[in-house]
């Protein structure tokens, strides 16, 4: 049986201090602003799939005295592009002709995986300005995402999962609709 129910009040900040954390420093990295524009939080026991076409994975695992899960962060393949061509200084137009791309090159890989690395970053940053236990955070690189697939983690089938479903915007492009999806973690 398929379960949904909403986040904890707990679980609901948490969702939000990783994802603005996430927005800013991926707005001082990129040179551009992104913004976070609504966040729902839920409570799965599946991992859930991006709405949409492909997207790319940003896999992290997150231990703590509990154990260790993984989760990701799981972007549109335009948004994806996005910040790695801004990440490797690319302007406004190359960014804007590079968005419809289903191939990356070379640099666009590299600089996903760097992008990878500063998620999980902030993903620690954040979980360990929560009043709980100590966080470790280790990128686990990113992966790219077919339409209607789910993203591939360590998981056992029927374990909650905490989703944050928001939409955002970088620079001037269009909104669009993102999850962050982590394990259950002791949050408070």
């Amino acid at each position: 049986m398929r379960s949904t129910e909403a986040c904890t009040a707990s679980e609901s900040r948490s969702i939000e201090e990783i994802l603005y954390r996430i927005a800013s420093d991926l707005s001082l990295l990129a040179d551009h602003d992104i913004v976070i524009k609504t966040i729902e939080g839920e409570r799965l026991d599946r991992r859930p799939v991006g709405a949409g076409g492909v997207h790319i994975s940003f896999k992290m695992t997150i231990r703590h005295t509990g154990g260790e899960a993984q989760g990701c962060m799981l972007l549109p393949l335009a948004e994806s592009i996005t910040l790695a061509k801004y990440l490797m200084m690319a302007d406004d137009d190359e960014v804007e002709q590079q968005r419809s791309q289903q191939t990356l090159d070379r640099g666009a890989k590299d600089a996903m995986l760097e992008l990878a690395k500063f998620v999980a970053s902030a993903v620690g940053s954040a979980l360990n300005e929560l009043p709980s236990v100590e966080f470790e955070v280790v990128s686990e690189g990113c992966q790219g995402v077919r339409a209607g697939v789910r993203p591939a983690l360590r998981y056992s089938e029927g374990d909650t999962m905490i989703v944050g479903r928001f939409q955002a915007s970088i620079a001037e492009f269009p909104d669009f609709e993102a999850l962050l999806i982590l394990p259950e973690l002791p949050l408070s």
